[in-house]
């Protein structure tokens, strides 16, 4: 799906949390990405945690509840994840700027963690339907300046049309963190590794391979001699 990313990404693994007013999509959204198919579902009460595959990165969705009470409960997951997706239905005018004020709630917490935030402009499948541009407009009539990266894709969680670019875009800006964890990862591992290691088995390595603390103990007894 969608372009390629560097190889040095190849199974990576980011978090994402995946919120928006009821009725948005979002679980249909997630099932068509996770089955290639359009399954039934009911008000999500609590969380759907899923993965989902994109340019051979595990994106692991946590798709919580959106439900008016529940929607106070999101900023509890916001330490755990890499980025937001939030998605509108395309089709509710009348509810535009009920969910542009929960965007506006989320993107606070978003700039502070420095977590991207993909607007899904969702149900673009339905004829007469807002644009994203409409929806990019509501947006700026709320906050113009936003210091994170924000972007508005169309898609249809029926068809799945308009989601490879809208991913292509999340994974493009957590490129420094994909990078962070492929590359320094390992390094950091290695020196916690290093660190725990006993001194004294570290001796006893070198000794054995080097000769090195033997040739020292030698010169300091004929030293003394």
């Amino acid at each position: 799906m969608g372009q390629a990313l560097c190889p040095l990404f190849k199974n990576s693994e980011v978090k994402v949390l995946y919120i928006g007013l009821d009725a948005a999509g979002k679980t249909t959204l997630l099932y068509k990405l996770k089955l290639d198919e359009v399954v039934t579902t009911i008000p999500t009460i609590g969380f759907n945690v899923e993965e989902i595959e994109h340019n051979g990165v595990t994106i692991s969705t946590w798709d919580v509840g959106s439900r008016d009470k529940m929607r106070p409960l999101w900023r509890h997951y916001y330490d755990m994840v890499d980025a937001i997706v939030f998605l509108i239905d395309s089709k509710d005018r009348e509810r535009l700027d009920e969910a542009v004020d929960e965007l506006m709630l989320v993107v606070p917490d978003a700039e502070e963690r420095t977590q991207p935030i993909l607007v899904l402009a969702n149900k673009q499948d339905i004829d007469g339907v807002m644009s994203p541009d409409e929806i990019r407009e509501a947006i700026n009539a709320k906050q113009k300046h936003i210091h994170t990266p924000l972007e508005v894709f169309p898609t249809s969680a029926l068809t799945g049309d308009g989601v490879d670019p809208a991913l292509d875009w999340l994974l493009s800006q957590l490129t420094t963190k994909l990078a962070r964890k492929t590359i320094f990862s390992p390094f950091t591992e290695a020196l916690y590794d290093t660190v725990q290691y006993p001194a004294s088995a570290l001796k006893s390595s070198l000794r054995t391979v080097t000769g090195f603390f033997t040739t020292t103990t030698d010169n300091s007894e004929d030293n003394s001699g």
